[in-house]
């Protein structure tokens, strides 16, 4: 039953009436083990599930958490999350507003026509996005990056010790956008990494010491008709099924201390793609290894 005050003694059952209660920049903390129920957040504000606490949420449409908060001072932290479809056409975790939202030891599973964490800020949003210890299984996308037209609307993202595996699309980037990624796993996806940019739009993504693997595909960039930009250091490429790297439209692809190996292809360039190597990366034992990078050398 939920409680309206929602204190201790007396808690709420769901987040949605936890949500009601607690005012802007406070904290919803989960008691006991159990399903919460899908929930929209238009304010700062934090929703923490100790360590050893299941906080479910089950979501059968829609989006089980939405994120629309109005300034880009607004703040929503996600810590502790277990969200499941169970057959929603939405997503897990959907950001549509301003500021900042922080995800945390959170899975997201089974949203096979949605992301498991879409970052959408809204036009003028300045949205910036922390994820760090999230499994993303069985999504369209496990996370999708959406930046806008405009370079005022940049998606800016840091993603830590991401496992995104057995999805439609491991990291899924279009427009303007602005992502690191670094100590992750990708892998058994359609797709590893794929880039949309529009006409005049501007991706820059950096991934460091992460493991690209055994995707049909692993980076698929440059698609369309705007500017990639990716820089690769300190991680491994196997075991994909098609293309490690396939380069496209307007990008440069960096590689530095990387490992490309045992794929169907290495390197595979496209029409007004480049691929550059600092002369120190491991690229063996592929089926076909592709175009020799143009070594830049260090300095």
């Amino acid at each position: 039953v939920d409680n309206p005050a929602c204190s201790i003694a007396a808690p709420c059952r769901g987040f949605a009436a936890a949500i009601a209660a607690t005012n802007a920049g406070g904290e919803v903390i989960v008691q006991d083990s159990g399903g919460y129920g899908p929930v929209t957040i238009a304010k700062s504000v934090s929703i923490l599930a100790p360590a050893g606490v299941y906080a479910g949420i089950s979501v059968f449409s829609g989006n089980g958490v939405t994120v629309a908060t109005p300034a880009t001072t607004d703040k929503v932290v996600l810590q502790g999350l277990v969200i499941n479809s169970q057959g929603s056409n939405g997503n897990g975790i959907h950001f549509t507003g301003a500021g900042t939202l922080e995800v945390a030891r959170t899975r997201v599973s089974g949203f096979q026509s949605g992301s498991g964490v879409r970052f959408d800020p809204a036009i003028g949003g300045e949205g910036r996005l922390h994820a760090v210890d999230l499994a993303l299984a069985g999504n369209d996308e496990a996370v999708a990056v959406l930046g806008g037209l405009l370079s005022a609307d940049t998606a800016s993202a840091v993603l830590e010790r991401i496992e995104a595996i057995g999805n439609t699309f491991g990291l899924y980037i279009d427009s303007f956008a602005d992502i690191v990624v670094v100590d992750s796993t990708i892998a058994q996806n359609i797709i590893g990494v794929y880039t949309l940019t529009s006409a005049s739009t501007l991706v820059l993504l950096t991934v460091d010491r992460c493991a690209v693997s055994r995707n049909l595909a692993g980076f698929d960039v440059g698609n369309d008709t705007g500017t990639t930009y990716i820089t690769i250091t300190g991680s491994t490429l196997a075991h994909n099924r098609n293309w490690a790297v396939s380069a496209g439209n307007n990008s440069t692809t960096r590689l530095a201390g990387t490992t490309i190996a045992q794929n169907a292809v290495g390197i595979q360039l496209q029409a007004g793609g480049v691929v550059e190597s600092q002369g120190n990366n491991f690229i063996w034992g592929n089926t076909t290894n592709g175009p020799a990078p143009t070594v830049v050398g260090s300095k």
